[in-house]
């Protein structure tokens, strides 16, 4: 195997992220591998590039999907204990994703010191995000919902 076909290979591999290969035909066989550069790796992070709140305007289509970031609150435990999303286990939960709730709906409870606490919305809104699963553990302070109160 020539020298430019050995480069075009190591080129597929740099550009595919494959770190080995073995290629053998009737002339014998190349292997090329190369080491992970775990450092760059650890340290590479995905950009993520989200909406700015644009105004409203005529040019806007309608079905627009533009959300204000400024809107969203968290609604974060006032106890520490067991989250439980449902009134019981096998029964449905208190809230979805996309619910709209109002000041003083059941969001959750918190069973703390084998009492069960009813968690309320402070305000109207949409949830956006529930935050923790059932039956886990919940510190003061940690946040349970994302709320859009738009």
């Amino acid at each position: 195997m020539d020298i430019n076909s050995i480069r075009q290979l190591a080129e597929i591999m740099q550009k595919t992220g494959l770190t080995s290969i073995e290629i053998e035909d009737k002339e014998g066989t190349v292997r090329l591998k190369r080491e992970q550069n775990s450092a760059f790796e650890a340290t590479q992070v995905p950009v993520i590039n989200l909406p700015e709140a644009v105004p409203a305007n005529d040019s806007t289509p309608k079905d627009s999907t533009v959300v204000d970031f400024n809107n969203v609150v968290e609604l974060k435990s006032d106890l520490v204990g067991t989250f439980y999303c449902s009134p019981a286990p096998g029964e449905p939960p208190f809230v979805n994703v996309g619910d709209k709730v109002k000041k003083g709906d059941v969001l959750c409870i918190i069973e703390s010191m084998k009492i069960m606490n009813e968690y309320v919305a402070d305000q109207d809104g949409e949830i956006i995000d529930i935050c923790v699963k059932d039956g886990q553990f919940v510190e003061y302070g940690q946040c349970l919902f994302r709320l859009f109160k738009g």
